[in-house]
Formats: C-alpha cells, sequence, structure tokens
C-alpha cells in the first residue's frame, strides 16, 4: 500500500528533544510568552525514526498552539456578544440612544468569527496532514 503524500511541517523556532531509550520526540515553541509541546512516541513494533518523530511531534504542537488560539478567540466572541447584548439592553431601558451605541461592535464580531472559521480550517488540516503520517 502506498502512503498518502504529507505535507512537510517545520516550525521555526522549534526545540526538539529526542529519547532515544524510550522512542519519542518532544517538539516545543514559545508562543505568546507560553511554551507549547507536541510529542511522538514509536509503538512497540515500529522502526524508529526521528525525522519522522520529529514531524509528527510538530503537528501535534502546531494543533496545541492553534487549539489554545482558538480557545482566546471564543473569549473574544463570548466578550463581544456580552458587550452587544449589554447595549442592546441599555438602548431598550433608555440608558444610552442608539447613537451612543458603536456600530463597530458587529463588525469586530464578524471578525472575530471570521478568525474562528480559519482556525477551526486549519486545526483540521494540520489533523488530516498528522493522520496521514501515522498511518
Amino acid at each position: 500500500m502506498e502512503k498518502e503524500k504529507t505535507t512537510k511541517k517545520t516550525i521555526n523556532g522549534a526545540v526538539y528533544t529526542v529519547n532515544e531509550v524510550k522512542k519519542s520526540v518532544t517538539c516545543y515553541i514559545e508562543s505568546r510568552g507560553e511554551k507549547v509541546y507536541g510529542y511522538a512516541k514509536c509503538g512497540p513494533r515500529d522502526e524508529f525514526d526521528i525525522e519522522r518523530g520529529k514531524e509528527i511531534a510538530a503537528w501535534r504542537c502546531e494543533i496545541a498552539q492553534r487549539k489554545r488560539d482558538l480557545a482566546i478567540t471564543n473569549d473574544v466572541i463570548d466578550t463581544l456578544h456580552a458587550i452587544i447584548e449589554n447595549n442592546e439592553d441599555s438602548v431598550y431601558h433608555h440608558y444610552m440612544t442608539r447613537a451612543q451605541v458603536s456600530k463597530h461592535w458587529d463588525k469586530f464580531l464578524k471578525d472575530a468569527c471570521d478568525e474562528k472559521k480559519r482556525q477551526l480550517e486549519h486545526i483540521r488540516f494540520c489533523k488530516k496532514e498528522l493522520k496521514k503520517l501515522i498511518k
């Protein structure tokens, strides 16, 4: 059976730790002041390939980083929903006039939702590439 072609994964600034005894590779990067990790471990009957382990660990690190970014984007979306709801409530109760509400909140929310969509697509792509690699 022929393997599917995968996209070669490299991450600038990634640090790899290879443990040949445990047949494992750990990849970490620093992103926004946090360390994000990816891990690859060879199965008991598999042949240990350091380069393939690095690539698997890099994909997993990328997925972890994107999931963290997605969680941040979800927090932004929740905050924007709360702001918009609060503004609508203030207008309804006549604490504010419609003219006092920023017209930009809906645009910010749309931008955040578009970003979330792109992040989810990227995570799906990374998982698909990882799946091809670990077959």
